[in-house]
């Protein structure tokens, strides 16, 4: 191989760890543009380790890995606090800061640069790329990539769904970090010499240019952008100085055609699901353990709730319960506060006053992630299912609470194509007729489709209480008569659900007690046929009945 060429292969490879440093935090939604602060520590540290001390690569490597992972949790910890154009601005000022710091370091060379006795041949740097690729394939294939994608398509369901929404963040941005930092040191030993004017913005910007460009739906993006930014600049040297504008202008014209990147899902989806370790069942095959709640009177008691925002009143001293093992109607009309109610029960919003129970535990000053496994879960009014993902991976991540270990998040089930994690979902569909939707995009269907896949992944949070917001909403005839039949045979199984809806044939067929509300508060409560004659109800739907 000619020297050339080998250049050309270490610089690629040094680019696709930096590309996968990129995207670990890019996946969880947050733009990181202080990637090469992070290189410069894991840079330092490896050339510091092997000069001062006698380290050996390999004890110097994963120590200045980790050392830039540590860094990376205690300043991500603060500054994940914000979002948007804040968190760029941030990590673009904790890069340079990094770097400025190195640069008035004397111990390791200061503005002069640091030369680095040790060296690595090519061929480690190039297997080092090649394991940063495989770590990152097998990731990919675990409950951690998947709340990746979860938690930037809809961080409050995937808060809902019991996900620590900070924490899977937090580690997206140390874990690029401590990568970014793997790949400094090899590239302090590879060169022998660095210096903190190497590990500059244009070095971060670069690397987020190869993220974006080769796409963040897949694994295989960064790959793709790094070998794409490496090689087609050497390509197109024949060109000599139009070499520049011609690879600039096809970058601005392929991202206004393609934003999404490269590479993404929809061109996996060209593949037999037999390829991408698809469908198939299991009638043997176990399904998670479901947490069940100890038998209580009560299965949700709300007790003297109020809510106001901006002092506006939303919920006035709200008081009802919800049996256990039956179904309960929230009704009202439009703005009287029922979806409020369960955003106050499932911790979207806090209290002002008042206590929610539920199973006989005070649920009410408990965060909104950890109350699904007391026993609740929701659905919501307008779908809110994980665009990025398929139908199967949405209901993955509602067994969440049932899968919340260590171990659970690290296993790579998607290698296992009878996973049981798979086969309860696929059953779940199965039993409610949607088993051919199981590897599709949920964007791409229809709308009463996607109502009814919300419903089975509320359904598989093992709750003991269901919360259904306007489940029948948008539904043809068919298709509520099957969902009642499906509640209805919920109910049998011992499952308590609350209903807001305003289909009162359908709220008849399924409640046997009817809580309604009006502008926050109250105004009755019974079977439906009883409040129905309520006048103070009947002023509510149509107004004063007078003239």
């Amino acid at each position: 191989m000619s020297g050339y060429l080998t250049g050309v292969l270490v610089v690629l490879a040094f680019n696709v760890i930096a590309a996968y440093a990129v995207y670990l935090p890019m996946a969880a939604g947050q733009l990181n543009l202080g990637i090469a602060g992070f290189m410069a520590i894991g840079a330092y540290g490896a050339a510091f380790l092997t000069n001062e001390y006698g380290w050996s690569i390999w004890m110097a490597v994963p120590t200045a890995s980790a050392a830039a992972g540590l860094v990376g949790i205690l300043i991500g910890i603060p500054v994940l606090r914000t979002h948007g154009i804040y968190l760029a601005l941030a990590t673009f000022a904790l890069g340079q800061v990094i770097a400025a710091i190195f640069l008035n370091l004397d111990v390791v060379g200061g503005a002069a640069g640091y030369t680095v006795a040790d060296y690595v041949p090519p061929n480690v740097v190039f297997w080092a790329a090649a394991g940063v690729v495989v770590f990152m394939l097998l990731l990919s294939r675990t409950r951690f990539a998947l709340y990746l994608t979860a938690v930037k398509s809809d961080p409050t369901v995937a808060d809902l769904m019991g996900i620590s929404v900070r924490g899977i963040q937090v580690a997206a941005f140390a874990l690029g970090a401590a990568v970014a930092g793997f790949g400094g040191a090899f590239y302090a030993l590879h060169y022998n010499f660095i210096e903190a004017q190497h590990f500059n913005v244009l070095l971060s910007v670069f690397t987020v240019l190869y993220v974006l460009f080769g796409g963040t739906q897949t694994v295989w993006g960064p790959l793709a952008g790094a070998l794409f930014f490496t090689l087609m600049p050497e390509l197109l040297r024949a060109g000599e100085q139009w070499r520049y504008a011609i690879f600039a202008v096809f970058i601005i014209l392929f991202m206004a055609i393609r934003p999404q990147g490269l590479v993404t899902t929809s061109l996996f989806r060209i593949f037999p699901p037999s390829f991408r370790g698809g469908r198939t069942m299991s009638a043997t095959a176990t399904s998670l353990a479901s947490p069940r709640a100890q038998a209580v009177p009560a299965a949700l008691a709300v007790s003297g709730v109020s809510k106001s925002f901006a002092g506006v009143h939303a919920i006035r001293n709200l008081s009802f319960e919800v049996p256990k093992g039956g179904a309960t109607a929230l009704i009202g009309p439009n703005g009287a506060g029922k979806t409020t109610v369960f955003n106050l029960v499932s911790g979207v919003y806090g209290v002002d006053t008042g206590t929610v129970h539920v199973n006989g535990q005070d649920i009410t000053h408990l965060p909104s992630r950890q109350r699904i496994g007391k026993g609740i879960a929701r659905s919501f009014q307008n779908v809110r299912l994980m665009a990025h993902l398929s139908v199967l991976e949405n209901l993955l991540v509602g067994q969440h609470v049932r899968a919340s270990s260590l171990g659970a998040l690290l296993t790579p089930y998607r290698l296992f194509p009878n996973h049981p994690w798979k086969v309860e979902a696929r059953r779940a569909l199965a039993e409610n007729g949607l088993e051919q939707y199981a590897d599709e995009m949920v964007s791409a269907l229809p709308y009463g489709v996607r109502k009814r896949i919300d419903l089975v992944r509320a359904t598989l949070a093992g709750a003991s209480v269901l919360m259904l917001d306007e489940p029948a909403a948008g539904l043809n005839p068919s298709e509520t008569n099957d969902l009642r039949d499906h509640l209805n045979a919920l109910v049998a199984q011992g499952l308590t659900l609350l209903i807001v809806e305003h289909d009162m044939h359908f709220v008849d067929s399924i409640c046997r007690n009817v809580v309604v509300l009006n502008f926050g508060e109250k105004i009755a409560e019974g079977p439906l046929s009883v409040v129905q004659q309520n006048p103070e109800v009947r002023r509510a739907y149509i107004g004063d009945e007078e003239g």
